[in-house]
């Protein structure tokens, strides 16, 4: 499990939340098949490599006509790219989330009308920038941790714990 996988948790239980409908396609099973499927969130494990991939694009393509979706969002680079020829053919918006700075050419073609890439952190906006992606369709959107799932601890235990004296100055990052 990395960020990638966190934020996209997190997205779809807050979406959920506020009354959308969401579905999660995932590649394998694993944590987060496991944590959507824990939070009431319909998950569909298909492959996106070879043959396979196939068969997920043309199951995607009859879920999105059939049930009128609203909104692709995908996740690292090889979802873009399905997702991008999934958001051509049935003329959904797509919104692509970028984790990571590659030099993929995926990211320029996705930047149109009625798309958005979501950029991580200023570094992957400037990278995307450098690749030729328009200002007008990148958003600035910075992983953040939910603290309210966090369970809070005793100070003096933790500092027990990592061997701090009490008088010791703590940064934490």
């Amino acid at each position: 499990m990395s960020g990638a996988e966190r934020i996209t948790l997190n997205l779809c239980q807050h979406l959920q939340s506020s009354g959308h409908h969401v579905d999660l396609v995932c590649p394998s099973e694993g944590w987060l098949t496991r944590q959507a499927s824990g939070s009431k969130i319909p998950v569909h494990v298909m492959s996106l490599r070879g043959l396979e991939s196939l068969k997920t694009f043309l199951f995607l393509r009859k879920f999105v006509k059939e049930n009128k979706v609203d909104v692709i969002h995908s996740h690292l680079t090889r979802a873009a790219y399905h997702c991008y020829l999934l958001s051509r053919i049935t003329g959904t918006p797509l919104v692509t989330s970028v984790h990571v700075a590659n030099g993929d050419k995926i990211y320029p073609r996705i930047a149109r009308e009625g798309n958005k890439l979501v950029a991580v952190s200023s570094f992957i906006a400037g990278t995307l920038i450098g690749r030729g992606v328009p200002f007008k369709f990148i958003e600035l959107i910075y992983n953040g941790t939910d603290f309210h799932k966090i369970a809070r601890t005793d100070r003096q235990n933790t500092r027990f714990e990592l061997g701090l004296e009490p008088e010791d100055f703590v940064i934490g990052v």
